[in-house]
């Protein structure tokens, strides 16, 4: 019962409640009418017998005393022209029937009857009552003088009261049928009064949660769940209010955030290129190139393929810095990067080993290739004269080369060190040369 209240709609339980409401208090004002009519016609009924009893005791004192049956009997007979007369008995001194109004004769019993006896024993100011299912029995003493001399009684049918109860009943279950359906229309207009407000409450609540802030409900009762609805739109409001300011704030910070994070990643990338770069030719530095070179030879270990290495020197760089200036000298420096750069391959290592010397990685490339690069670069740098306050000045290069192939198991370190023993042979020899290393100068 309670699993099924539960699942009913709030519209549907106060329709029920005050549909049952109505019908209780009609059933229970109909209960209260008919206990009420019941009293009134019992004290009725007990003033008509009272009445009857008193009248006809004062009627019947000479009949009794003096025995006279046929005028008892008359009186009898009279009395039972009452359509709510049920009985009227008339009781000698000792409590026998000298007179029933339900015979058709007057009939003297000589058997002392129960209701005569106990008749007979009251006192003159005493009256019997007795409440049966369907009639009501009222009997007293005759009393003359001293000395008691009969006594009557007389029934009296609660018939009207049942009829009347009946039709109350009747009556009562029609008005019930009608106060219920009125009932239920109350109730069912009370529940509307309630239930819509709330579903549209709940329905901006279930728009709110999914983030529709622009849902507003309809305030205009001035009752409180107008009140209510009137500050649910109040939350809505300073909830999107407040959802615009941190979204605003949330572009404000992104984009700063953003434009910090670009700034950031752009001195990163610049401290990045300045640990790997040389600062004057902005070619790989020594530190760099030996960490790519140690992949490179690896990744050649691996794959079984050739690998050269080749030191570039600037010749008599010193007498350069020295006679022309230093700047001149760096410029010299710039100027022959950017020959050698523009005359190998995208996938060769270059950069500056130091000072005035350059080394250049060429992966897959075995002696003679290394070396027909070196010569080639030589005679560029050779063929291409500077010029220095409106005069040619000559540059010219000495290169060593030292090559790894399948059958070496040489580290970079060594591999480095066989082209600068080649180098040196290349400078001893008079410079402006290319010196290929040969197992045999180890």
């Amino acid at each position: 019962m309670k699993r099924i209240w539960k699942n009913l709609s709030l519209r549907t339980k106060i329709t029920g409640l005050v549909s049952s409401l109505t019908v209780s208090g009609v059933f229970i004002l109909t209960i209260i009418s008919i206990q009420l009519e019941k009293q009134y016609f019992q004290q009725d009924l007990e003033s008509q017998a009272d009445l009857l009893l008193e009248t006809t005791s004062l009627s019947l004192r000479d009949p009794l005393y003096n025995l006279q049956v046929d005028e008892l009997w008359d009186l009898a007979r009279a009395l039972s022209d009452n359509p709510d007369l049920i009985f009227f008995i008339a009781y000698d001194s000792e409590g026998k029937i000298l007179v029933d109004s339900r015979n058709a004769e007057p009939a003297f019993s000589q058997i002392v009857d129960p209701l005569g006896n106990t008749l007979i024993g009251l006192q003159s100011h005493q009256i019997y009552r007795e409440w049966r299912e369907d009639q009501y029995i009222s009997g007293r003493s005759v009393v003359l003088g001293n000395q008691t001399i009969g006594a009557i009684a007389a029934s009296l049918s609660t018939s009207p009261l049942k009829e009347k109860i009946s039709d109350m009943t009747i009556e009562s279950i029609f008005l019930a049928l009608a106060t219920g359906l009125a009932g239920a229309l109350l109730g069912f207009w009370l529940a509307n009064q309630i239930t819509i407000p709330l579903s549209e409450l709940a329905h901006g609540a279930d728009q709110m949660s999914k983030g529709n802030m622009s849902i507003r409900v309809n305030s205009g009762s001035n009752d409180e769940i107008g009140q209510l609805a009137r500050v649910f739109n109040l939350m809505v409001a300073s909830i999107q209010e407040r959802e615009k300011a941190l979204r605003d704030l949330a572009v404000g910070l992104e984009k700063t955030v953003d434009e910090r994070t670009a700034a950031l990643r752009e001195k990163t990338a610049t401290l990045e290129q300045m640990a790997i770069t040389d600062p004057l030719t902005k070619i790989l530095n020594r530190r760099h190139f030996f960490t790519l070179a140690e992949k490179e030879i690896a990744k050649a270990t691996r794959n079984r393929r050739p690998l050269a290495i080749i030191l570039i020197d600037a010749d008599y760089f010193k007498q350069i810095n020295d006679t022309h200036g230093h700047p001149f000298g760096d410029q010299m420096l710039i100027n022959l990067t950017s020959m050698i750069q523009l005359n190998i391959r995208a996938m060769d290592i270059f950069a500056r080993y130091g000072g005035e010397e350059f080394i250049l990685l060429m992966p897959e490339t075995g002696a003679e290739s290394a070396f027909l690069t070196a010569e080639r670069l030589r005679k560029i740098v050779t063929n291409s004269p500077q010029l220095h306050d409106g005069k040619k000045i000559n540059l010219s290069i000495s290169l060593g080369v030292a090559c790894w192939d399948e059958t070496s198991e040489t580290s970079i370190t060594t591999l480095v060190a066989r082209a600068d023993q080649a180098l040196y042979e290349s400078k001893r020899g008079g410079r402006n040369t290319t010196t290929l290393w040969e197992p045999h100068e180890s």
